[in-house]
This record gives C-alpha cells, sequence and structure tokens, in this order.
C-alpha cells in the first residue's frame, strides 16, 4: 500500500487538514452505531487521520449523547507520524486532549481505555497495541481513506482478524455534490485536472473489494446515503481545496494557479449562475453541498 504513505508525506499539512475537512452528519453515525448488536463497545478508527471521525463516533458514545452505547476502548490506528502525533494532541494527550476533559466533566467513564498505532489496511494487527483486542472489536470505521486500499482481499481479511464474530466494518466517504450546484461542479473541474493517477473514491477502485474471496466473511448491510449543506466561505472553499493530498503536493506555483481559478469562479458568475445558496450573505457564508456514503459490514 505505497500510495497509501505517499499520499500522507512529511510535507502534508495535518492543522489543515483537521480545520478545513468536513465532519460527519450525527444522523450517519447513529445509523452506523444501529448496526452494533453490543452496547460495551471495543471501536478502532483505521486510517484515523486526525481524528476527525474518531472524534464524532466517540462523541456519539458519551454518557449525555443519548445513545446506550458505552465504549470500553478506542483505538486510532494512522500510517502518518504528523497526522497521529495532531490526532493525539487533539484527542488523547493527558493535556490538550479533549476525550481527557470529557472523563473529567463525566461525560465518558474514567475508565475508558485508548490506544494509538501505526498501520496499514492490510497490515492492521492489535497483538502489539492491545493484545486483548485483537479478535474482539466492536466497530471498525474507515472514514474517507479506503479508496487508497490496494490489496482488498489481503485487508478485509486483516480487518476480519480483528473484529469478533457479530463485529461491523463501516466504510465511509464525504464527496463534494457536484449535481447540487454549478459552483461545485466548477471547482472540481479546477482541482481535480491534478488528480494525476491518485486515488480517488469517486474512481470506484474500491467496487473490487466485491470480487475478493475476503468479502465472503462478512455479510453485507444497507448502505447509507446522506446529502447535506455544510456552512462555507469562498476562503472554506480553498482550504478545502488546499487539504487534498494530490493538491498538498503541487507545487506552490500550481497551488496559487488552483486557488486563483476558484476566487475566480465566484468572482466571475452570479449566485443564480452559481446556484450558490445563502446562509448569511453579509457574513460571505454559503452552502457547501455533500454527499456521505456509508458502506456497512458484519462479520459472519
Amino acid at each position: 500500500m505505497t500510495q497509501s504513505t505517499q499520499s500522507f508525506k512529511p510535507t502534508w499539512n495535518p492543522e489543515l487538514y483537521a480545520k478545513a475537512r468536513p465532519d460527519y452528519p450525527r444522523s450517519v453515525i447513529d445509523g452506523i452505531l444501529s448496526t452494533i448488536n453490543a452496547t460495551k463497545l471495543n471501536y478502532v478508527d483505521l486510517a484515523a487521520g486526525t481524528g476527525i471521525f474518531t472524534k464524532l463516533l466517540i462523541d456519539a458514545c458519551t454518557n449525555d449523547s443519548g445513545n446506550k452505547f458505552k465504549l470500553q476502548t478506542a483505538t486510532a490506528i494512522e500510517p502518518s507520524e504528523t497526522m497521529l502525533k495532531q490526532l493525539n494532541g487533539s484527542l488523547f494527550d493527558q493535556k490538550t486532549g479533549i476525550i481527557p476533559q470529557w472523563k473529567e466533566q463525566g461525560r465518558l467513564d474514567k475508565d475508558l481505555q485508548t490506544f494509538t498505532g501505526s498501520g496499514l489496511f492490510d497490515t492492521i494487527d492489535l497483538t502489539n497495541i492491545a493484545p486483548n483486542l485483537q479478535g474482539n472489536v466492536d466497530l471498525i470505521t474507515i472514514a474517507q481513506a479506503w479508496h487508497w486500499c490496494e490489496d482488498w482481499n489481503g485487508a478485509l481479511a486483516q480487518i476480519a482478524n480483528v473484529l469478533k464474530p457479530g463485529g461491523v466494518l463501516a466504510i465511509v466517504w464525504n464527496l463534494e455534490d457536484r449535481e447540487a450546484a454549478h459552483w461545485v461542479a466548477a471547482v472540481r473541474e479546477a482541482y481535480e485536472v491534478y488528480e494525476g493517477n491518485s486515488r480517488q473514491y469517486r474512481h470506484g477502485t474500491w467496487k473490487q473489494m466485491y470480487d475478493t474471496e475476503a468479502i465472503k466473511q462478512y455479510e453485507i448491510l444497507p448502505e447509507i446515503h446522506l446529502t447535506r449543506g455544510i456552512p462555507t466561505t469562498v476562503e472554506g472553499v480553498c482550504s478545502r481545496i488546499a487539504s487534498k493530498s494530490y493538491i498538498s503536493m503541487e507545487s506552490a506555483e500550481n497551488q496559487k494557479k488552483v486557488l486563483d481559478q476558484i476566487h475566480q469562479i465566484f468572482a466571475e458568475k452570479n449566485d443564480d449562475q452559481l446556484q450558490r445558496k445563502w446562509i448569511d450573505q453579509s457574513a460571505g457564508v454559503f452552502e457547501y453541498p455533500y454527499a456521505t456514503d456509508v458502506l456497512l459490514f458484519r462479520k459472519k
């Protein structure tokens, strides 16, 4: 899975990633949790990045969340050292992390154990991180990353080794919805020319997973699909594009070029042409249309 690690090379800006990337709807989180048969959960976020999804899932299992679930363990696995450092600092660190704060506030039980480790889809192994969790995990999530996998069969087999029987694998993507607004289509056309051979969700190569031998270890559950509008600004759109892996690896000249194109799109067209929906026009805030897709699998 060399392509995965290359996409998170040291020049990556984890602070920009954490700030610019959208979150995920609570209804999606609740939909994933509704597939879990247990109430006490061992949870793993694989390819966790800076912990955007990790935090949301943990938040949905707090004592004041309204959900029945109690987290026993929460583990973040991420191949990028810079991403994992950002995640640790914002989530798990005793001094700066939100999770210790939630424990002190009573939102989470103080005996919740958290772990981090380095790993890839087809090499995930908890024996060196938390030995008791190997083969005893209730939920594994992979958000915004599964399209980077290069060995679908190996990854599905290795993930099955980590899950307990009845455990759930949830694969999640956010995608800018070009069908919802002309400006989204125009912006995507401006930056997608830089994709090169970079794997993307929309290319659909991940569908090869359904042809593998390892998929037979899973029951395929109903998918979740949702559309929504996220508040943004023109600069927010630019930050979102700059956070894309293949844009971050372009030269400074090309990065400036694509961001200038985005500014030009908004400057040269009116709201009707853009199909822009304002939230607060005086503050420059409008809707960024997104689609969220979730694939769900239960280990047999």
